[in-house]
């Protein structure tokens, strides 16, 4: 017998060998469940909502049978400048949904400024995510303005609290902080 076949036919029996050896090792292995896999991270903040101030305006023309629907806002002031995201969210049996697209994703720039006694913000439409870009919603939208105290600003009627968070999965109250203001 020539050295190379006697190499290859030693190599194929060893394979075979190892390979009838680890089934074999397998099948008398007691079968245990894996370990569950762990738990993923929660997703990041988005950045609209970094020391933003949370409110949840009422979209009455959006609910349904069982289902009210909120523009959940993050309202953002610096100086004179104000920024408003603003994404749908539907409180269905207590408890708040996020839409992945429903009612569209909103971005308003602007500025505060005094208007006799009281301040008003105006906000200027900057970008949107699905939705249709109408006229109106690139009109320039004047609204009052006020910060009662360091943790609230109150926009055109809307209140909005840093003290809010932004991924609660729990429908705004009827009545309190998050309620519109009339």
């Amino acid at each position: 017998m020539s050295a190379h076949r006697y190499a290859t036919g030693a190599l194929a029996v060893s394979a075979t060998f190892v390979l009838s050896l680890w089934i074999v090792t397998a099948a008398a292995l007691p079968s245990a469940p894996l370990p569950p896999a762990p738990e993923p991270p929660p997703p990041p903040t988005p950045l609209e909502y970094v020391d933003a101030f949370i409110g949840y305006e009422r979209m009455p023309e959006f609910d349904t049978r069982g289902e009210r629907w909120y523009r959940l806002s993050a309202l953002k002031r610096s100086g004179e400048r104000v920024s408003l995201y603003q994404s749908s969210v539907i409180c269905r049996n207590g408890q708040l949904w996020f839409s992945a697209s429903d009612g569209g994703f909103f971005w308003y720039n602007g500025s505060v400024f005094r208007h006799g006694a009281r301040e008003v913000a105006t906000l200027a439409f900057e970008k949107c995510d699905d939705c249709i870009v109408t006229p109106q919603l690139k009109r320039p939208r004047t609204l009052a303005f006020s910060q009662p105290d360091a943790d609230t600003l109150i926009l055109g009627g809307v209140v909005h609290d840093r003290r809010i968070d932004p991924d609660s999965r729990v429908c705004p109250s009827k009545a309190g902080t998050v309620s519109r203001a009339h």
